[in-house]
């Protein structure tokens, strides 16, 4: 219930609210990003003082949390970047890959390297690129489409675990999106 609750309430704010947070969704994914990366670097030492493994990865935490919210479009870029790179890898391997293929197949196209490399990570880099291109000139309403959509995935999820059918779950989240999205575009226009 309490995990049900705190998603469906998550997505709510994230769908109305989204592009108003978004620089705080920035800001804690770039400090999660430099905390984990300052952490490992400075635990795989053999100098282990904890005051150092506490504090330089907050530091680098907070840095990259602040050049991620100072940087939007380098972030906007890259968020659109790994979308377009991601769906076309997918749908080029899903297109190699027939109805009666096995795993097995999909792997041995993944570990051969230069089928992968030129049939599916360069094309892919470059869908990837396009998306971030666009993504530069389309930020507002990249940002303000792509919070409403996953305030309604999380309200769908949230309601799932509160033990919600899932067409009518399914229903109030499309819902939750569409009003969220409409709302944010009415509050944050120019």
């Amino acid at each position: 219930m309490v995990i049900g609750t705190v998603l469906l309430i998550f997505g709510v704010v994230t769908a109305f609210w989204g592009y108003r947070l978004h620089a705080l969704f920035r800001f804690l994914a770039g400090f999660g990003v430099g905390a984990m990366a300052g952490f490992f670097v400075l635990s795989s030492g053999r100098g282990k003082d904890l005051g150092m493994l506490i504090v330089i990865p907050l530091l680098l935490g907070v840095i990259l949390g602040v050049i991620c919210v100072v940087l939007k479009r380098v972030w906007v870029f890259i968020e659109c970047f790994g979308y377009g790179f991601v769906l076309t890898a997918f749908l080029i391997v899903r297109s190699s890959v027939g109805p009666v293929e096995s795993v097995e197949f999909v792997f041995s196209i993944l570990m051969d390297r230069s089928y992968a490399l030129t049939r599916i990570i360069l094309p892919a880099a470059l869908a990837g690129c396009a998306a971030g291109v666009v993504g530069i000139f389309i930020w507002r309403i990249w940002i303000i489409l792509s919070t409403g959509l996953w305030g309604g995935v999380l309200s769908c999820a949230g309601l799932v675990c509160l033990k919600m059918n899932f067409t009518i779950a399914a229903t109030a989240a499309l819902l939750i999106a569409v009003f969220g999205i409409v709302y944010q575009f009415v509050r944050t226009g120019k």
